[in-house]
């Protein structure tokens, strides 16, 4: 099967350098906080990271 589940923020979303605009159905989102860190964290578990500077 596929896990759907993803804990975390994710902004500024693009793919092939385009935007993707806004989402047509959300669900059981929240918006990223204003407050961030500087830097990366890796969560330690089962998935995966693609981190482009």
């Amino acid at each position: 099967g596929i896990n759907k589940t993803f804990n975390g923020c994710i902004g500024n979303f693009m793919m092939n350098g385009q935007s993707l605009g806004d989402p047509e159905d959300k669900f059981g989102v929240i918006r990223c906080s204003k407050r961030v860190e500087e830097g990366m964290f890796f969560y330690p578990g089962n998935g995966s990271n693609l981190f482009k500077a």
